[in-house]
């Protein structure tokens, strides 16, 4: 009993020590001076672009490889803080906005987008085909408009081609 008694009291002994030496700390020293700033980032913020174009027979040129007429345009926007951003182009149609590549057959006009790693500005790529050099006499007005998406941002389970589907997922 003398040996347990002995183990109770080295217990209690040891129990006040440790609870004893946890006392808080020092004083809380002063705050410290501000780190440099970091780089400025992209605010991850969709772009969009809306671009109405008229454009003029004279402003087409003719091209004898594939008998038709076209017409770039520059889409005016500004893709320097756009590198490797999803950049999608929509075309007005009787049925509302259309993804590009966009055929009016019955106007026989096409809409593309012309973008690749080698051009510093991207352009709208219009095709007149009615197979003749004789220029065509109306004047085209195409309403496109330009979606840039940071890669941030980009949401693959959308169906881009759908620009329902672009507005709601980006709330545009």
């Amino acid at each position: 009993m003398k040996s347990t008694l002995n183990f109770f009291y080295i217990g209690i002994i040891s129990s006040l020590i440790i609870f004893v030496g946890c006392t808080k700390q020092g004083p809380t020293g002063p705050i410290g001076p501000n780190g440099a700033n970091g780089a400025a980032g992209s605010s991850g913020a969709v772009n969009v672009i809306n671009q109405y174009v008229a454009i003029t027979p004279s402003q087409l040129t003719w091209d004898t490889t594939a008998n038709q007429w076209y017409y770039n345009y520059s889409t005016l926007a500004n893709f320097s803080s756009s590198v490797h951003a999803a950049v999608f182009v929509y075309v007005q149609s009787s049925n509302g906005l259309e993804a590009t590549p966009y055929t009016n057959s019955k106007m026989n006009y096409s809409i593309s987008f012309a973008n690749d790693l080698y051009q510093s500005t991207p352009y709208v790529h219009f095709e007149y085909f009615n197979g003749t050099s004789t220029c065509p006499l109306p004047t085209f007005n195409i309403n496109v408009e330009l979606v840039i998406i940071p890669p941030a941002q980009f949401i693959p389970s959308v169906n881009h081609g759908n620009y329902a589907e672009v507005k709601a997922a980006y709330n545009l």
